[in-house]
């Protein structure tokens, strides 16, 4: 009988998939097109396989250790730097999660709401991210599972509305347009790197690593399938783009409008996705900071997190341009450290650990 406490190999490919397509196909496409115009998809390209690689040391990492991440991490770098380790990765959690609810604030303030009042409506999805970062992730695991099918629908119905909308003939020439940053936008790389919480509570099962590693693979081509339909469409019309997810305006554009607001029924419902990873991230924080602190409160930490979200969000970083216009500076460089580091230190750990007690036992 599975232990209570660990997550099942199909509730971990949930998780996998769910952290691969909530942030990526939500707004980074629309970023990268009206950055790099019709080559957005091949950047796209070059964001994913840097991430299948975190992916990769995650899977690995799970795969291989013989004990709990924070255990783990203490054996590898020592009790007090693993501590300062995890405190810069709390402070880089909170400013992801709030860029994650920043994101959601802009697609229902464009797309949905004309008054949307976010320093209201942000109080309950706060209030649920700190209920549920209380909880086990066997209860996140089992919730990821009751939901991913309709996201799963939500996504073909989306396809089906779109894909046949556009003329991919825009996708050509390649290359022509130069400029543009394509690592502007690197502080969406990395989602990966917060599972590195399940090494130690996953029931591992047999070869689940090609599981996990599909399950990935098929997030991935759903993110750059959708970023291809982008391009096609604005590719050449860049100046249409818009904060908000510009899929639904796809049917407008090539002069189709018989699927009235169906799109944004599609998009609400997808936008669990997002739910689903805002919950994760908040574990994290609480759960890095309990180990940090040496306090195991994860509800109170869930709420002075929340508190400092909440401040943020709404009067520290009120509009989408303060909001990008920190995670496309300075932050993007912290991202390109910390979103590797950590996976990178778990793998080594979960690889070398393992060896020493391995040898110890031989002995």
């Amino acid at each position: 009988m599975q232990d209570e406490k660990t997550l099942s190999v199909r509730q971990v490919t949930v998780f996998v998939f769910i952290t691969a397509v909530a942030v990526k196909m939500f707004m980074l496409p629309s970023l990268l097109a009206a950055e790099l115009g019709r080559n957005a998809y091949w950047a796209m390209l070059l964001y994913l396989a840097i991430d299948f690689s975190v992916l990769t040391l995650v899977v690995v990492a799970i795969r291989r250790a013989q004990c709990g991440f924070y255990e783990l991490l203490e054996k590898t770098i020592g009790r007090i730097l693993s501590r300062i380790v995890l405190g810069v990765s709390v402070l880089f959690l909170l400013f992801k999660l709030t860029l994650m609810l920043g994101e959601v604030r802009i697609f229902f303030s464009e797309r949905v709401f004309e008054d949307f009042g976010w320093s209201l409506y942000i109080l309950p999805l706060l209030a649920l991210m700190s209920f549920a970062a209380g909880k086990s992730l066997r209860i996140l695991g089992r919730t990821a599972e009751l939901v991913v099918p309709f996201i799963l629908l939500s996504m073909a119905l989306l396809f089906v509305l779109t894909a046949g909308k556009v003329d991919y003939s825009n996708l050509l020439p390649l290359f022509r347009e130069g400029g543009g940053d394509p690592i502007r936008y690197s502080l969406w790389l990395g989602d990966y790197s917060v599972l590195v919480l399940l090494v130690g509570k996953v029931d591992k099962g047999k070869a689940p690593a090609a599981r996990w590693l599909i399950g990935g693979a098929i997030g991935s081509l759903c993110v750059e399938a959708f970023t291809v339909m982008i391009c096609a469409a604005y590719g050449n019309l860049t100046h249409l783009l818009e904060l908000g997810h510009n899929l639904g305006a796809m049917a407008q554009h090539s002069g189709t409008q018989n699927f009235g607001r169906l799109d944004l029924l599609v998009f609400t419902v997808w936008v669990a996705t997002i739910v689903i990873k805002l919950l994760l991230y908040m574990y994290a924080v609480a759960r890095h900071t309990a180990f940090v602190t040496t306090v195991d409160k994860p509800y109170i930490w869930a709420l002075v997190a929340s508190a400092l979200i909440y401040v943020c969000s709404v009067f520290v970083l009120p509009s989408p341009g303060a909001l990008y216009g920190v995670a496309t500076g300075w932050m993007r460089c912290v991202a390109l450290v910390e979103q590797f580091a950590l996976p990178l230190i778990t793998c080594i750990g979960a690889l070398t650990v393992g060896r020493k007690r391995s040898l110890y036992e031989e002995e």
